[in-house]
């Protein structure tokens, strides 16, 4: 019988507990972490896409996050619209009133109409910090945050927002930045609420003088081809009164001083 094989049968490796086993399994251990390692390297952190590569400070998703924690405000929610230009998404905050325990909810924020394109980014990620920048700035604009922002929200913050600020105050919006959203949303209601009131007390004055324009002497309605005289007070005389002031009429009276 021929001397025994130092390999394993079956597939030739080297034999399960010796060493040439053990150095085998660190060498393809090694090679699988190179190859994640490689491939880790290849895609970028969330940190790295929104701040650049060497930001070592905080997202504006996170800036949004802990300013809402510190108002005492519920955790914003973001609204995430798709695009054939890219993505866009807008920030929603909310309120529990402390007393009456009601939640008030505010309008999404998001960038006006005509300025939307600055909002679309290539990726749902990016496009979502867009959002939660814009909605800090809105709450934030009086404090300079510049250098807590990672470098590509810079100049959003010191050209383009305040543009959109003055562009917004010129239209009588100027509440759509205050510090405080929620204040501004209940001084607007009420200043809201009280214009209808005006304006239904200024509509009811003018219906009623309306209404007493066409009243004539004594209350007597003076419509065009009616009949104000079958209103008209009416005295009772007995006839022979009622000749005599008729003979007085008749005789005593100039119809015609210039006849």
């Amino acid at each position: 019988m021929g001397p025994k094989s130092k390999g394993n049968a079956r597939g030739g490796g080297p034999k399960p507990g010796t060493k040439q086993a053990k150095a085998a399994a660190e060498k393809s251990a090694q090679t699988t972490s190179a190859q994640q390692t490689e491939g880790e390297a290849k895609k970028p952190t969330v940190k790295q896409l929104i701040g650049g590569a060497s930001w070592t400070g905080k997202l504006p998703v996170n800036l949004l996050s802990e300013h809402c924690q510190k108002q005492k405000w519920e955790k914003p929610e973001y609204i995430m619209k798709q695009s054939a230009q890219g993505f866009s998404s807008s920030v929603i905050l909310s309120k529990v009133d402390p007393k009456t325990k009601e939640k008030v909810t505010l309008p999404p924020i998001h960038l006006p109409p005509a300025q939307k394109a600055l909002a679309v980014r290539p990726t749902a990620l990016e496009a979502k910090h867009f959002a939660a920048i814009y909605a800090l700035y809105r709450v934030c604009n009086m404090r300079n945050m510049t250098l807590m922002l990672p470098p590509d929200y810079r100049k959003l913050w010191k050209e383009d927002f305040p543009t959109l600020k003055s562009e917004a105050a010129a239209e009588g919006k100027a509440w759509m930045y205050e510090a405080d959203p929620f204040l501004a949303k209940q001084q607007r209601d009420a200043a809201t609420s009280e214009m209808e009131k005006k304006r239904a007390e200024q509509q009811r004055l003018q219906e009623k003088a309306k209404q007493d324009g066409a009243q004539g002497p004594g209350g007597i309605e003076e419509k065009k081809g009616g009949k104000g005289w079958a209103q008209a007070p009416k005295v009772e005389l007995g006839n022979k009164i009622r000749r005599d002031i008729e003979e007085l009429l008749r005789h005593k009276t100039v119809w015609n001083p210039y006849s």
